[in-house]
């Protein structure tokens, strides 16, 4: 037995998503896998194209991809997440403003005392059919060239915003914003530091240069 979960919990195999997922990744131009990964609690495919490519400065290149992380034991949602791969130190910057979540909610409503039939088989296959349209519809929309090439400009512009003051509190400000501990607080500051690059856009790489080093997940990256 892996997981005890309510009778509201909607059942989203990890077995299952790959079948239903994959077709669409192979279809992208010249994809790469460029992790796939599955723990006791969860799933992780991360696709790249190198199609599409975007300078966000001289000889700082990013690439399309495509993050899709699932549990299925109720330690999170099955997520479709936009990602511009950065090359020059492959990490990966997500575009959470672009991302499909789909909460594993299941077909009984109610208290204990009142455990009330609402979705039936067929509407759960439906609603999983419909789920999958949007799947495909989100992971082409992030390797088309007008989609990615506004998520990377738009990042691009974080590069003219200075970081004012002390380095430090503007951490401390982000890790109390994104629930840091301690430990990955003193990781990005680290980062930030050694990159020298003390800017918006040096920050959000600080953040995912230390979450791929530590082997965090993309939920805790930007």
């Amino acid at each position: 037995m892996r997981a005890v979960l309510s009778d509201r919990y909607r059942r989203l195999d990890n077995f299952d998503r790959p079948r239903g997922v994959l077709p669409i990744l192979q279809q992208l131009p010249e994809v790469r896998f460029e992790s796939v990964e599955l723990t006791e609690t969860k799933m992780y495919l991360k696709c790249i194209t190198p199609r599409l490519k975007y300078e966000m400065a001289p000889g700082d290149v990013v690439q399309a991809g495509v993050v899709i992380s699932n549990s299925e034991v109720g330690q999170g949602t099955l997520s479709v997440q936009p990602l511009l791969f950065r090359l020059v130190c492959s990490n990966g910057l997500i575009a959470a403003d672009r991302s499909l979540r789909k909460t594993h909610v299941g077909r009984a409503l109610g208290g204990e005392d009142e455990r009330i039939r609402v979705y039936q088989d067929d509407t759960l296959r439906a609603d999983d059919k419909a789920f999958f349209l949007k799947v495909r519809d989100v992971v082409q929309a992030a390797v088309s060239e007008a989609t990615f090439r506004q998520t990377a400009q738009k990042m691009q512009k974080t590069l003219n915003i200075p970081l004012v003051g002390d380095p430090v509190k503007t951490v401390e400000v982000l890790a109390q914003r994104y629930t840091l501990n301690d430990t990955e607080r003193a990781g990005v500051l680290r980062h930030l530091i050694a990159e020298g690059q003390l800017s918006g856009y040096g920050l959000v790489n600080a953040v995912t240069h230390y979450s791929r080093g530590r082997g965090l997940r993309p939920r805790d990256g930007v």
